[in-house]
């Protein structure tokens, strides 16, 4: 099973174990199902360069009898900008920000970027190189690029399904006076 340690680096101590109650603590989000699984690598987000971190980004990747089965991008709340005092790893909150596509497992660690009204934007790509069987899949994989709306307010991510993102495969933006955008409605 997936899971995500926080150690304490002064005193070397466990503070929390992601993944220790399964379902309990929303990782993974459904034991039953993802009972097989990896994290790849993490993220981080200060939202207002505090030196305080407010989220962690992880994707996880999910196998069924030796197959991936889909991905999922998971963050993890620390705390708002406004606070002055984040909370102990006990209360960190854990949510889904995103799933991937059937067959298209998360390895490498996302992205992060903000927009002009401090939004995050998370970016991460699927696929993965591990093994023979990995060279023979012919799996399209992707590229997402996904807003975090609920982080500033502390609110759960959305867990937005392929079917609620928009697919800009054909979009073509063009710089110039003036800019133009092709291929999305």
């Amino acid at each position: 099973m997936a899971s995500g340690f926080v150690l304490n680096l002064l005193t070397g101590n466990l503070e929390r174990r992601f993944g220790a109650n399964p379902g309990g603590d929303g990782f993974p989000e459904n034991p039953a199902v993802e009972f097989h699984g990896w994290v790849g690598g993490l993220a981080s987000m200060d939202m207002n360069l505090d030196y305080q971190t407010n989220a962690i980004y992880a994707g996880a990747s999910y196998e069924v009898f030796g197959v991936v089965t889909f991905g999922k991008m998971y963050r993890i709340l620390i705390g708002t900008p406004d606070m002055d005092v984040y909370p102990p790893p006990a209360s960190w909150e854990v949510s889904v920000l995103a799933h991937t596509k059937p067959e298209q497992p998360i390895v490498a660690p996302p992205a992060i970027a903000s927009d002009h009204r401090n939004t995050p934007w998370v970016y991460w790509g699927t696929g993965r190189f591990f093994n023979d069987a990995d060279k023979a899949t012919l799996t399209t994989q992707s590229f997402y690029g996904v807003k975090d709306l609920t982080l500033g307010a502390g609110d759960p991510a959305e867990g937005k399904t392929p079917a609620e993102l928009m697919d800009v495969t054909d979009v073509e933006v063009t710089y110039a006076e003036p800019s133009t955008v092709d291929g999305s409605t």
